[in-house]
């Protein structure tokens, strides 16, 4: 069977435009041991802080073909990519510096004291573990998204990939690490920034009448949805969410909390909403060759492929991007605050 590679006219619709706002903060959150977290000491190693920032959404979807007594039907995928245009790294880096600056002020002014991580270079937990310097950019670490960190932040990872990526543990460490620093209180924070979403309702979904399609929205948004590798099996995962831990004795958890959203943060005006949709149908021959002792049938694979540029205004997506990190940030820092008075 030949391969015929085509493109097709995708559709879009317009949805409407807005001023710019970001949607309301509601948390999800649950804190345990908040008696002892109040003893605690008065000091927090952020062991992570990452922004996860969508830059291309890639989705696709496939039929494969099919032989019949009287016929045949050939593969049919189709995948639409969705990227940014206009952001520069440099605007990336500067989101991340601006809310990691945001988070550590709000610690420091409520009596906090943050510890780096020279002073925690030499703990047991560490040991064989990679020091990085933040400020850097990957692509590598989850599909579709950059991955940021901030500049004048050091963290440890268990080790890089071939790829650049940086491996992950199963399981979070971050008792063992509070345990072996005497108990300070232990923060991973991340945030996940998606600029698009699935957009297929059922009823479309299940009636695609043997054919192949992919119907995404743009909606740039803080989000719960979770950043992956790609990988049909991987626990390197990311989402929005603020958890912490402190240990006073044999690196078990003294008192624990997590922070993420119940709904996504809508940011708004920045690009905007359409749908887009990519189909194709899979290729048919119902009635073949005659070759005498058998018939023959021949039909063509399809792969249809459409990328959209969505242009975007780097002061408004700045903008959007600080306003939604920061209200969330608030919300689960004024939660944290008022547990440990």
């Amino acid at each position: 069977m030949k391969l015929v590679i085509t493109t097709l006219i995708i559709s879009l619709l317009c949805i409407g435009s807005f001023a710019q706002t970001i949607s309301a903060v509601e948390l999800k959150s649950d804190i345990t041991g908040i008696g002892k977290l109040k003893k605690a000491p008065k000091k927090v190693f952020i062991s992570q802080f990452r922004v996860m920032y969508q830059v291309m959404y890639i989705a696709e979807d496939e039929k494969k073909g099919s032989v019949y007594e009287g016929g045949m039907t050939g593969d049919v995928k189709v995948q639409l990519a969705i990227g940014l245009q206009g952001l520069t790294e440099t605007d990336l880096v500067q989101n991340t510096n601006y809310l990691y600056q945001q988070f550590i002020n709000r610690l420091k002014t409520s009596g906090y004291e943050i510890i780096s991580a020279d002073e925690v270079a030499g703990i047991k937990v560490f040991k064989d573990w990679e020091r990085k310097k933040g400020g850097g950019l990957s692509n590598a670490q989850y599909k579709g998204f950059i991955m940021s960190t901030p500049e004048n932040f050091d963290y440890f990872i268990k080790g890089s990939k071939k790829d650049g990526g940086e491996k992950s543990t199963f399981t979070d460490n971050s008792a063992k690490i509070s345990y072996q620093l005497d108990n300070v209180t232990v923060m991973r924070i991340n945030l996940v920034i998606p600029l698009a979403e699935d957009a297929e309702s059922w009823a479309s979904g299940a009636f695609k009448l043997g054919g192949a399609k992919v119907v995404a929205e743009t909606a740039l948004r803080l989000t719960n949805e979770m950043a992956t590798t790609g990988k049909t099996f991987s626990a390197d995962l990311a989402t929005t969410q603020i958890t912490f831990a402190n240990s006073e004795a044999m690196s078990l958890p003294t008192s624990t909390g997590f922070f993420n959203l119940k709904k996504a943060v809508e940011i708004n005006d920045v690009i905007e909403r359409k749908k887009y949709k990519v189909t194709g149908a899979s290729n048919h021959d119902w009635t073949g060759t005659n070759m005498g002792l058998y018939q023959l049938f021949e039909v063509d694979n399809q792969f249809i492929r459409k990328v959209i540029p969505v242009p975007v205004e780097p002061a408004k997506y700045n903008n959007g991007v600080r306003k939604a990190g920061e209200e969330f940030f608030k919300a689960c820092l004024d939660e944290f605050l008022s547990a440990t008075k």
